[in-house]
């Protein structure tokens, strides 16, 4: 069976775009004519069914230039689903709104396609919409996806955090412009594509408002994970930040070139070694170093060196939980 399952985000997108002012046509243009009397309730009705019904048109020329679909379901989020993942980041998508995730309450988009004269429950004949009030649209595809291994799937969305779906076969991905593949991703990010929830737990995405860790782009999260099997597999110490304030950093290069020069060691030689942190700090930069390099720096030392302690892992491993789908607490 070939099923399409519909990011019902593409609703909400289309529909914040025909209610932006001043745009001639568009949904808010005839409800402003509504409004001062120069159009009646049924002209006003026409032209709202008729914008949102080909936005549906535009879906299934797409639909039809894939394949025939057996099944179509429109998945929408529900006005309370940010609060689940707000339990674990409350900044969860506050770029979007500014309310704290656990006190978000959004947009029942079909009350909004309901005023367009259409079922939001059945955009046409043979589809069907699913929505939980307090789950995503991303975690009502996910659970679809496990619960349907043997369904051929084609997921119609621009959301990124889809492309983890990409390590199974049965499922592609269309973002209403062209086919996403598996093999694309891959060479994206680096790494196979069973990998990339973890790498964008290291790298954030600005779009959710993750940060992911500080100091990890894609290039070292790629370079990281080419040596773990997943995020969960990468030894805690890596994200345990030892911050080494401005004021200690000069005694420290000194110290360490008064070591070199005892040891008679080439900076070649200690950066390959210990690491570039060792050229940083003999240049009297700031420097941030995970457990082992802070631990190799004290060896070198002899000493316990002043710095402020950041532990990281509770907070990547809960950003880790908010990407993966379906989000399961």
């Amino acid at each position: 069976m070939n099923v399409a399952l519909i990011d019902g985000g593409y609703f909400v997108k289309r529909l914040q775009k025909h209610w932006l002012p001043d745009i001639y046509g568009n949904m808010k243009f005839w409800n402003d004519k509504f409004e001062r009397k120069k159009i009646g309730i049924d002209e006003l009705n026409e032209n709202l069914y008729r914008i949102l019904d080909n936005d549906i048109k535009y879906l299934e020329i797409i639909m039809d230039k894939i394949k025939k679909f057996d099944k179509v379901i429109v998945m929408y989020d529900g006005i309370y689903a940010r609060r689940a993942r707000g339990k674990y980041y409350k900044n969860y998508k506050r770029n979007r709104s500014g309310i704290n995730a656990l006190k978000h309450k959004g947009i029942d988009i079909t009350q909004k396609i309901e005023k367009c004269l259409f079922d939001p429950y059945q955009l046409r004949p043979l589809w069907i919409s699913e929505m939980d009030m307090f789950k995503e649209a991303d975690d009502l595809i996910g659970e679809y996806i496990e619960e349907n291994p043997m369904e051929k799937i084609t997921i119609f969305s621009t959301d990124g955090d889809m492309y983890q779906f990409l390590n199974r076969e049965n499922v592609s991905i269309h973002n209403f412009t062209k086919t996403i593949t598996k093999q694309e991703i891959e060479d994206k990010i680096g790494l196979p594509i069973e990998k990339y929830v973890s790498w964008k737990t290291l790298v954030g995405d600005s779009s959710d408002n993750l940060p992911g860790m500080r100091g990890y782009g894609p290039q070292r999260a790629k370079n990281l994970l080419q040596d773990y099997k997943s995020f969960h597999s990468i030894p805690t110490g890596f994200f345990i930040i030892h911050y080494i304030p401005a004021h200690t950093v000069q005694d420290v290069s000194n110290s360490l070139k008064k070591y070199r020069k005892s040891n008679n060691l080439s900076l070649k030689k200690v950066l390959m070694n210990y690491g570039s942190w060792w050229k940083r700090i003999e240049d009297g930069k700031k420097v941030n170093l995970n457990k082992m390099e802070y631990d190799s720096l004290c060896d070198v030392l002899s000493e316990k060196i002043s710095c402020v302690i950041e532990d990281h892992n509770p907070f990547l491993k809960n950003q880790h939980r908010v990407i993966k789908l379906p989000f399961k607490e």
